[in-house]
């Protein structure tokens, strides 16, 4: 049974519109092709319409929508490959308005007007440590960075301004028209937005929205890419008939589709534990999951186009190196399994 509800399909229609599905792929070819530039214009008017306080308490102002709702709408998304961080923005944004003081309600209600674009920080990868201890993605749409620091009573969530961070000028571009920056970030930076065991708590449910981000992407991505493949080979021809009616291509479909379904099925339970004990290994095994299917998936789905599943011009091409970003973005194979070990 599907797991998209009939108020969350009304979601995600609403938001495909405004992000106008029938030009995505154009679009993200647009915004690679312009890097670092950002056009601003369709996620000005997102937030504008409200969507960014999706998550938020209807008391607050927000719509009070759930984790599933959240990974519902990211996941009817993921096709779309859009190039602005709407996911991360959903999840920072809940971060800003849990911290409750007045500087994290300056900060939000600052990123609700448009005013900024708030993005939070990640912990760095263990094997990419040394100079830096935070990973900012998508680090070329940031205004403010949110990063946390500290230990135990001593941790702190803060937020910097990124021109205030010589470090976030020095941006890589990820392989899909991204962004990604390693940077050093420490207490004696920008402004305090809590503190205390209570700010773990927050950034960690922060860490682990954008997990359910990246593999809910995943997961609407590679539902596209296979259903394209699949369309492909109905279409080419080989010995005088369709590809697509070699048994051998049709069963490599069938385990992908099944393996998809199982990486979805993951994705959704780990929604409904969001805010249980469970949260943070749930999330933590649905990232790896939804990256492994994906990358199993664009990987044949490129084979299945032939040589040109590997020219730019491809539209597989692109799904594929989205994958590859969000299979490496908000915590590595390695960082979930060592959650997963600590849970």
């Amino acid at each position: 049974m599907s797991e998209i509800a009939g108020d969350q399909m009304l979601i995600s229609d609403n938001v495909r519109r405004l992000f106008d599905a029938s030009r995505a792929l154009p679009r993200a070819r647009a915004a690679a092709a312009c890097w670092p530039d950002t056009d601003r214009t369709v996620l000005r008017e997102f937030i504008e319409m409200g969507w960014l306080s999706l998550l938020l308490p209807e008391d607050d102002g927000g719509m009070g929508a759930s984790a599933i709702d959240f990974v519902a709408l990211i996941e009817s998304l993921g096709d779309l490959l859009l190039p602005e961080p709407v996911g991360p923005m959903l999840a920072t944004v809940s971060l800003l308005a849990a911290c409750q003081s007045p500087a994290a309600d300056r900060l939000l209600k600052a990123a609700l007007g448009d005013e900024r674009i708030v993005l939070a920080a990640t912990e760095a990868d263990r094997s990419l440590q040394g100079d830096t201890n935070h990973i900012v993605f998508d680090a070329h749409w940031a205004d403010v960075v949110v990063f946390a620091t500290g230990e135990t009573e001593q941790f702190s969530l803060r937020a910097v301004a990124k021109i205030d961070v010589d470090g976030l000028d020095a941006l890589v571009r990820n392989i899909d028209g991204g962004s990604l920056c390693s940077v050093r970030l420490d207490g004696s930076m920008g402004e305090e937005l809590a503190s205390g065991a209570r700010a773990r708590d927050i950034f960690m449910r922060c860490r682990n929205m954008q997990r359910l981000a990246a593999a809910a992407s995943l997961l609407g991505l590679v539902r596209k890419s296979l259903q394209d493949a699949i369309d492909y080979v109905k279409l080419r021809r080989q010995f005088g008939v369709a590809v697509g009616s070699f048994q051998a291509l049709q069963h490599r479909a069938a385990t992908l589709h099944v393996a998809c379904q199982s990486a979805r099925a993951l994705l959704y339970e780990a929604a409904r534990t969001v805010g249980t004990a469970n949260e943070a290994v749930a999330c933590a095994a649905a990232k790896v999951k939804a990256a492994d299917t994906a990358m199993a998936v664009v990987k044949e789905s490129v084979q299945f186009h032939g040589a040109i599943g590997f020219s730019d011009e491809a539209d597989v091409a692109l799904f594929f190196r989205r994958a590859v970003a969000l299979t490496a973005a908000y915590g590595t194979a390695e960082a979930c399994h060592r959650t997963c070990f600590a849970g």
